[in-house]
């Protein structure tokens, strides 16, 4: 069991660090959390595949305990975990063109924009 919970307490350690960081803007913490929930599927689908290199100790004791690792409970957990993050940051989807209109406003698709801000974008990306 111990090795279970061990099996992904370093990437949610990583995650809490990198939220804490000073100087975080807005664009900073959706990146970390769009970033997070990114790699929440790909071990998801790792796991499906009975592939875990990002797991290097628990992939080296299941090659060692093969006929009795159940990656049952494993899958759970990254999948409650995957819809628990996803639920909890709806919002940052909700929002996700005004978050990346702030963090680069020059680099960003005018057709998707708030019409109240799209004359005004255009004033900032034409050089005089």
């Amino acid at each position: 069991m111990v090795i279970k919970v061990v099996l992904f307490s370093s990437h949610m350690n990583e995650l809490n660090l990198k939220l804490q960081g000073k100087n975080n803007l807005v664009f900073d913490l959706y990146r970390i959390i769009a970033a997070f929930r990114r790699k929440l599927s790909l071990f998801e689908a790792q796991l499906e595949g009975g592939n875990f290199p990002h797991f290097q100790c628990f992939q080296e004791f299941c090659i060692q305990n093969v006929e009795h690792v159940n990656l049952e409970f494993q899958k759970k957990i990254i999948r409650v975990l995957n819809k628990h993050f996803s639920q909890r940051f709806s919002d940052f989807d909700r929002i996700e063109n005004e978050i990346l209109l702030f963090e680069n406003p020059f680099g960003c698709n005018l057709d998707n924009k708030p019409t109240e801000l799209q004359l005004e974008l255009i004033d900032k990306l034409i050089p005089c």
